[in-house]
């Protein structure tokens, strides 16, 4: 198997513009996610994740300059005017409010990810990678995460959990 962490490395370095670095996260992202869908698969993992379910959008994720620009290029194509204004506001919220706190802090609550719109991801296509990597075996620590969000030593949403 290819080093898909290396590939992206070395594709970005070499960007001369920044559409070379949009394609080469795009097409990291779809290799990653076949890769997972192969492994869920050969494996006979159920995934029980489904649109609407946003327990886990209200976890801290990082998210890199290079997928910040494939976001934002998904944005300016896709959402109108009156959308992009209302996603710019949120983002400007969020950021005022996660920056006077401490990272422990950041992990110990929830803190709705502004691209979030009626508990939908509002850039599924071109997520970052942080929440692709994201998923659950189980409803129940995800809902337990969200509720207590202050609560580090219990299961997490990201923690492996086999009930439904």
């Amino acid at each position: 198997m290819i080093n898909q962490n290396s590939m992206l490395y070395d594709r970005l370095k070499s960007a001369k513009q920044i559409r070379d670095i949009m394609k080469a996260v795009g097409e990291y992202h779809k290799l990653n996610d076949l890769n997972c869908h192969e492994y869920v698969a050969s494996n006979k993992i159920t995934i029980v994740c489904r649109q609407g379910c946003a327990y886990c959008c209200n976890l801290k994720v990082d998210v890199g300059p290079h997928e910040a620009l494939l976001v934002a290029k998904y944005i300016a194509e896709h959402f109108s005017t009156e959308k992009r204004a209302k996603i710019v506001n949120s983002l400007e919220t969020h950021v005022f409010h996660l920056s006077k706190i401490t990272e422990n802090d950041h992990l110990s609550i929830n803190a709705p990810c502004p691209l979030l719109s009626d508990s939908t991801c509002s850039v599924y296509p071109v997520r970052p990678f942080a929440c692709r990597a994201y998923y659950s075996l189980g409803v129940s620590s995800c809902q337990y995460s969200f509720e207590n969000p202050a609560d580090l030593k219990e299961k997490r949403a990201t923690d492996l959990d086999l009930d439904s």
